[in-house]
Parts: structure tokens; sequence; C-alpha cells
């Protein structure tokens, strides 16, 4: 029996089309609803034809809302925000991943009270155009709650003085990872390390690189 409690998450990515962001909103999503969560998704429809994602949403257990991708950004944007007033009036928390959903949510947070949770990942707090930061710092103030995915993206907006981030490393399904190992056979010799991603600071390669000596 689902609760009454109804979750609207807004993110810029979600499955089937690759992406970080869209890996974490896609199992936040998966968990809120075997918790008993009512839980819709606005996220945008990446591909071309968009028979992947209706092929993907079709298997899921909540309502995935995608905004097609328009090369005249505005009537995109504009779309964006109408389904998010639409949503968010049947909605009592809304959590927001990506750089544009922070925008978004945190200007809709104007008009409609609720509660309102901000996932940062990185990338929308190191931006290089300071107008672009301005906007951020000021949606973020916006948030009742912001969860950082490392300590790292903590450290970017520690300038803010926020008392409400809390850290919520990201982690893996291990369902996922022992199915490719059954797959594949087990490993043997010495183990290979693979990053997927930009070799950047934010990212972390450091981190495995200097605890190499350990191992």
């Amino acid at each position: 029996m689902k609760s009454s409690k109804k979750i609207l998450i807004v993110t810029s990515e979600f499955p089937p089309q690759p992406g970080g962001i869209g890996n974490h909103g896609f199992h936040l999503a998966n968990q809120l609803s075997k918790n008993f969560y009512e839980v819709e998704v606005i996220t945008d429809n990446r591909s071309v034809s968009g028979f992947e994602e209706n092929a993907f949403d079709l298997e899921l257990p909540y309502t995935v809302h995608r905004i097609k991708v328009n090369y005249l950004r505005f009537f995109m944007y504009f779309k964006r925000i109408f389904f998010l007033i639409k949503l968010i009036k049947k909605n009592k928390i809304i959590i927001a991943s990506g750089k544009f959903s922070l925008w978004s949510v945190a200007f809709v947070s104007v008009f409609f009270k609720r509660k309102y949770i901000a996932i940062t990942h990185g990338s929308e707090l190191n931006l290089s155009q300071f107008p672009l930061k301005i906007i951020t710092n000021n949606s973020l103030k916006r948030f009742s709650d912001i969860i950082a995915v490392s300590n790292y993206t903590k450290s970017l907006i520690e300038n803010l003085k926020l008392s409400n981030v809390v850290v919520i490393p990201n982690a893996i399904n291990e369902n996922d990872w022992n199915e490719k190992l059954i797959k594949k056979g087990t490993f043997s010799g010495n183990p290979n390390l693979i990053t997927v991603g930009n070799v950047t600071k934010r990212k972390g390669q450091l981190n495995v690189i200097r605890q190499l000596p350990n191992l």
C-alpha cells in the first residue's frame, strides 16, 4: 500500500542514456519507491527518437515525465518549468539534481511552499562563469536540505556558510557488479583498476593513487 508521501525528482539526466547524475537519480527513485513513496520524475529525453526511453520507462514502478531536447533551448526550458509547476502542486517533497534542476526548482520554490532538497554532484558548483556561480549559490540558499555526494563536493560551497549540508557518498549496486562478474568470470592475477570519467580533481582519482602503496 502506497503512503501519502509524494516525492518529485527533477534531474538533468536519467537512464537508459549514460550519466552519473542520471544513474544516481535512477537508484534514488527506485529505493524511494520500494520504501512506499509515490515517486514522479522530470528529466530530459536525450535520444532523437525517444524509443529507448519509452521502452525503459514502461518497466518502472513510477512515472517519468521526459522533456524532448529542442534546439531552441528557450522552449525546452519553458516546458521544464511548465511541467515542474504542474507536478509540484501534487508532491510534498521536491528533490533537485543537476544544474538547471537546481535553478528551476529554486525559482519555483518562491511560489510554492514545499520541502526542497538539493543534491550536489560537483559539476554544477565549479562553474567558470561568474554570473552562473551567483545563480547557483543563490539557488542553493532556497533549499531546506542540501546533499553533497562527497566531502570534496561539500568543500565547494563551504564559503556559503550553509548549516544544512550533509554528505551522503555515492555508492554502487552490488547486484549489478555481481551479475557482471558472474558473466565474465572471476578475476585472476593482479587486479586492474579502471576509472570511467574525466581525470579531474573532482572525480577523485588522486585518492586512489595515494592508496596504491597500501594496496
